[in-house]
């Protein structure tokens, strides 16, 4: 698509220049000027002004590429590889202008003990953690939800994902499916450390016309509530004694 643009404005652009040069021809017709070095200076100076202009306009594109590419970098996770919080808010704003998408389930995940991780085997023993619990969670999330699922990184251990047109029970059973996959298949490292990986999720709908901000704090509280109870749970607004209507004393 991109490359049909790319030359459809390119043609028309030649088009356009060569049409100035066809009037400039016209032009010493009229006035009787209409001679080999007239010709030949007016073809020559449309030929430097296509050169010059063509790759000028190259240029443009490539700025604009490179410019594209840096911004996509800028929505990404430098050690995960998952996209951040400026590429979640663009796809919830993308994904309520979108008539097609009926509901909106947002989750906030966070790995149970990572801390504990961290200080007993270290920050690189951490990393891999975070990289193991990434490619798992994304690649089951896109598995289960072929173009409607997406997995953010926050920060530490803290992620989120995004999943339309699916229920809460079904993204509520599609984590509990890798919750299970998780605890039987722990991670070795490197060194040769074997960790065993649990989380805790909250999964709750994106209402329309609610602010991400919001659903994100909302998810967020319902998170933390689970985490000082107990971990390794997945909780939704179906799950627990909060009532969605009670949702406005955020």
């Amino acid at each position: 698509m991109t490359t049909w643009q790319y030359w459809s404005l390119q043609v028309r652009y030649i088009m356009a220049i060569s049409s100035l040069g066809l009037v400039e021809l016209v032009s010493l017709a009229i006035n009787n000027r209409f001679t080999i070095a007239n010709i030949a200076a007016a073809t020559f100076g449309l030929l430097l002004i296509l050169i010059f202009e063509g790759q000028r306009y190259k240029n443009e594109i490539k700025n604009q590429q490179r410019i594209n590419l840096l911004r996509r970098e800028s929505e990404r996770d430098d050690l995960t590889g998952l996209l951040n919080y400026r590429a979640l808010s663009q796809e919830i704003k993308a994904l309520t202008q979108n008539r097609s998408i009926h509901n909106i389930v947002i989750g906030g995940l966070d790995i149970d003990h990572f801390k504990k991780i961290n200080d007993t085997y270290g920050h690189f023993v951490g990393n891999e953690v975070l990289n193991h619990f990434s490619t798992v969670l994304r690649n089951r999330t896109h598995t289960a939800f072929p173009n409607h699922g997406y997995v953010y990184r926050f920060g530490g251990e803290e992620f989120s994902i995004v999943v339309s047109n699916h229920s809460i029970k079904e993204v509520y059973s599609g984590l509990q499916l890798i919750e299970e996959e998780m605890a039987g298949q722990p991670i070795t490292t490197k060194e040769g450390i074997t960790v065993f990986i649990s989380f805790s999720a909250s999964l709750t709908n994106h209402l329309n016309g609610e602010q991400l901000d919001d659903t994100l704090k909302w998810a967020d509280k319902m998170l933390y509530s689970v985490k000082n109870s107990g971990r390794g749970w997945i909780v939704t607004d179906h799950h627990t004694s909060v009532k969605k209507v009670h949702r406005i004393d955020r």
